[in-house]
């Protein structure tokens, strides 16, 4: 008896040993920390003489339209079919800006397609900012069948520009620290990505966020940070914050981003808040949330229009939101 519980116990061990060693190795990352941040050059900025700065912020879900998140097998027919109709929106509006949230850099769910080079090398773009959030060698979600789990992850944001610019810096927002050890090892960070482009001659900043989804009060610290990094910079430069900020307009629920965001001095957004739920961009099958913002500094912009872009469908859960932009 002594000998089987022996054996038992010698079992159990290996088999937790093998556990936390296919943990460790699922949840370590692909690149080195200096990758995470890249500058991706394709050909050289014209030199715009065009008054307007067209400008747009779109939540791709890696172009995994209304199945984002969910326990779905997907073709690569569905996503090659999502890639062209993103190309199709973004080249359409001949933008000149374009803040992206959840966007594959070579994941095993999209099919291993780099997203980013694709839209900014069809849509002619001079320059792409990227900053990986997520990068994990496995990711067992959705739970259930494991036929189904994203597998290897590389993620993030990123800025495509025609405009010449530059990296400033990204900044990772904190985590949700209530959440247990096991789920934030495979969770991705929340990032604000801070870059220059030379609008007219003008220094302009570009602020690309995307905020915490599921846990409001680490939404409303990491939107302290958002809001202390634009009044850094509005009172003496053109600002533009735009992204994915999981919050909706103030006054329809309690406290949230948005409120907080809403105190800045000289911001505003691009589409007028409306307690009505009009101009929703979530879902993109049923848009009757708005969570997806432009804003920018009223003492340097001004704002000549601006709107949900309804075209674009279920390219993604998100609808996208476009605005053109002047200097003062």
């Amino acid at each position: 008896m002594v000998a089987f519980f022996k054996k038992l116990t010698i079992a159990v061990l290996t088999i937790l040993g093998v556990i936390y060693l296919l943990f460790l190795y699922s949840s370590s990352g692909n690149l080195d920390d200096q990758s995470y941040r890249a500058m991706h050059y394709y050909v050289d900025p014209p030199k715009s003489t065009d008054s307007t700065l067209s400008i747009m912020t779109y939540n791709l879900g890696y172009l995994s339209g209304m199945t984002n998140n969910r326990s779905i097998k997907r073709e690569e027919a569905f996503f090659e079919n999502n890639l062209v109709r993103s190309q199709e929106i973004l080249g359409g509006f001949d933008l000149d800006v374009v803040g992206i949230q959840e966007i594959d850099f070579g994941a095993n769910r999209s099919f291993e397609v780099n997203q980013m080079h694709e839209l900014a090398t069809v849509g002619q773009y001079a320059i792409a900012y990227q900053s990986v959030n997520w990068d994990k060698k496995y990711v067992p979600f959705p739970y259930w069948p494991p036929s189904n789990h994203f597998g290897k992850m590389l993620s993030g944001q990123a800025i495509l520009s025609k405009l010449s610019m530059k990296e400033i810096e990204t900044i990772i927002l904190p985590p949700n620290e209530t959440a247990p050890y096991y789920y934030r090892a495979f969770y991705l960070d929340r990032l604000l990505q801070i870059a220059e482009v030379n609008f007219l001659g003008t220094t302009t900043k570009i602020m690309n966020v995307h905020l915490e989804a599921y846990d409001k009060e680490t939404r409303l610290k990491q939107i302290e940070i958002v809001k202390e990094e634009f009044e850094k910079y509005a009172a003496n430069q053109p600002v533009i914050l735009l992204g994915d900020f999981n919050s909706e307009s103030p006054g329809i629920k309690e406290l949230d981003a948005i409120d907080v965001l809403a105190e800045s001095a000289w911001i505003s957004s691009a589409i007028p808040f409306n307690k009505e739920k009009a101009n929703g961009t979530f879902s993109s099958e049923n848009p009757r949330r708005m969570i997806d913002y432009i804003f920018y500094n009223t003492n340097f912009l001004i704002c000549d229009s601006a709107r949900v872009v309804s075209e674009a469908g279920q390219i993604s859960d998100h609808l996208p939101v476009i605005a053109l932009m002047q200097l003062k």
